[in-house]
């Protein structure tokens, strides 16, 4: 009832307060996720539009040169031989280079390459040694007849630089008056440029990269990542509006948005976890207020609910200590009501039934003596008959003193069978007992088999139900050895296991095959003895599990025309 009780109130108060906190934390959660990636999108947009600038510039500065008339009649009319005039023609367009790169202090130089050889820059740069005209980038500057940009790269492509990153833009320069290309203007830009406008932090650990249209990253925080090709995570969802993509994955949200001027993506990266870091407080504090209120409405519902239904939870702890088998219990007497008429008659129940118990226990330990005492008789007959046949067959072959031998076998046999009527003795006991039995039956059988018995003298202080070794020997002799025209052997051996051993009695005799020991083993196990005649095998399977319990007694295991081998398994008891 208490259990009911409550219940009732979880239903009627708790469940309601839990979902309005699970939906205030659902809203909450989806609000500040979506503040925050409009938030991102707003810092991503405003890169992007930095960037492009920048890339503008780079453009504009590009376009100023080749319309350049110094650098137009430069590259006309081929170099001059005179040397003097050659380097004042350089010196001259090499100064025009460097104003022009001046207006932008982001600019790291700008060069000139002229169809007719020549070669300007803005810097004092060392210039690289190789046939720029015919290089694959230079060609396809020239065949675009636009700009042309290049992506993130170790070095500059015209001079010898401390192993910087830059990017490039090319674009082909016309001569105003035959309208043909004659050359190109090279403008570089480090890195490190776009690096400082895309250092805009997206919460604590967001950041923003910019990729080409093949995914080689431009800039990004982790400068090893430079040149290299990502491989972005596979989508899961992907949110589009006007010039900008939000792309969900499992552990990431990205916003990618494309440069008008080069196309390239400039991308913000924000872990799941930091959008969601302001929401996860909040939760935290839902949760908490949500813990008390429930705390506090389950202790005073458990209070009420205790007091209310006290009596009977009284009477089912009772109840359930009876079940466990403790009888002595009895419950107070509080009153002539209803629990109070309960409680007298759950007394005087409790105290038939544990008359009825003593009584019962006293009944079942007689049957069991008697039980066992006459499963032992079982074996005494069948036993004594094949003993005193063997007596018989020496005093006809005058062989006294094989019967004397014999005669002694058979006092100690009766001697331990006996056991001043205890069933339980010494392994050592057990083993000279079955001894005995095969120095009997080796004497009337001395060409049909041998024998061995090899336990040693560390096990002979365990205990063990008395003669359950000898009806295996005799089954291996009768229906194993003796069915065998050849010589036979019988081993009696032991096995030490963790918690048990196994007593091994093993014969070269005829031997069943896998259908028969599977037969065998099955009337042992739970079988009527008389499916196969097994009376004393029956009998020592009957008593070893009505003592020691249902996961001990006896396996065969034998192969057809080799042998057969029985495992006894007791439990490791060590007496007195």
């Amino acid at each position: 009832m208490q259990k009911k009780l409550l219940i009732q109130f979880i239903i009627l108060s708790i469940v309601p307060i839990l979902l309005l906190g699970a939906v205030s934390v659902v809203i909450t959660y989806n609000i500040t996720k979506n503040n925050a990636i409009q938030f991102s999108k707003e810092i991503v947009h405003q890169t992007t539009q930095k960037i492009d600038e920048l890339l503008l510039e780079v453009e504009k500065s590009a376009l100023i040169t080749a319309e350049e008339p110094a650098v137009q009649e430069a590259l006309r009319n081929p170099i001059s031989s005179d040397i003097a005039k050659k380097y004042s023609q350089e010196l001259e367009i090499n100064t025009r280079l460097n104003l022009i790169a001046n207006y932008n202090e982001k600019l790291f130089g700008i060069y000139v390459i002229g169809n007719n050889g020549g070669r300007f820059k803005s810097n004092y740069g060392t210039e690289l040694t190789y046939d720029i005209n015919h290089s694959l980038w230079y060609k396809d500057v020239v065949v675009k007849r636009d700009v042309t940009w290049f992506s993130a790269r170790v070095g500059s492509l015209l001079v010898k630089t401390a192993g910087e990153f830059f990017i490039s833009a090319g674009y082909p320069i016309k001569d105003k008056a035959s309208g043909k290309i004659s050359g190109i203007v090279m403008v570089d830009v480090p890195e490190q440029q776009l690096a400082t406008i895309a250092q805009a932090k997206l919460g604590e650990k967001g950041y923003i990269s910019i990729l080409d249209d093949e995914n080689s990253v431009i800039t990004h925080p982790n400068r090893n990542l430079i040149t290299t090709k990502l491989k972005l995570d596979q989508s899961k969802k992907i949110i589009t509006s006007e010039n900008t993509k939000v792309i969900y994955t499992a552990s990431r949200i990205l916003i990618e948005e494309t440069s008008t001027v080069t196309g390239w993506k400039i991308i913000g990266t924000i872990p799941i976890g930091e959008l969601t870091k302001d929401s996860i407080v909040i939760r935290n504090i839902i949760i908490l207020i949500l813990f008390l209120v429930c705390s506090s409405a389950l202790f005073f519902a458990y209070q009420f609910s205790r007091l209310t239904v006290k009596p009977l939870k009284d009477m089912t702890h009772s109840m359930k200590v009876v079940e466990e088998g403790n009888f002595n219990v009895k419950l107070p007497s509080i009153g002539n009501d209803e629990i109070g008429q309960l409680n007298t008659g759950f007394n005087v129940m409790i105290q038939r039934i544990q008359e009825l118990m003593d009584r019962v226990l006293t009944e079942q330990e007689s049957l069991r003596q008697a039980e066992l005492k006459s499963l032992q008789y079982q074996i005494n007959p069948h036993f004594l008959y094949n003993t005193l046949d063997s007596i018989v067959w020496l005093t006809r072959a005058n062989k006294n003193e094989e019967a004397i031998k014999m005669v002694i076998a058979i006092t100690k046999l009766f001697r331990i069978g006996i056991s001043r009527g205890e069933d339980i003795i010494t392994l050592e006991e057990e083993i000279e007992h079955v001894g005995s039995y095969l120095t009997i039956q080796h004497m009337r059988y001395s060409k049909k088999f041998d024998y061995t018995i090899e336990i040693p003298k560390s096990f002979h202080r365990y205990k063990t139900f008395k003669v359950i070794l000898q009806p295996i020997v005799e089954n291996a002799i009768y229906h194993g050895i003796k069915l065998k025209k050849e010589k036979g052997h019988i081993s009696v051996s032991v096995k030490d296991r963790e918690d048990h051993l196994l007593l091994i009695v093993k014969d070269t005799g005829k031997g069943m095959d896998e259908e028969t020991v599977k037969r065998l083993n099955n009337t042992l196990k739970d079988g009527p003895g008389e499916k196969l005649n097994i009376y004393g095998l029956k009998n020592v399977e009957e008593r070893i599990k009505l003592f020691f319990g249902e996961g001990y007694g006896i396996t065969f295991h034998s192969i057809l025309g080799e042998g057969t081998t029985a495992e006894i398994k007791i439990p490791k008891m060590i007496g007195e």
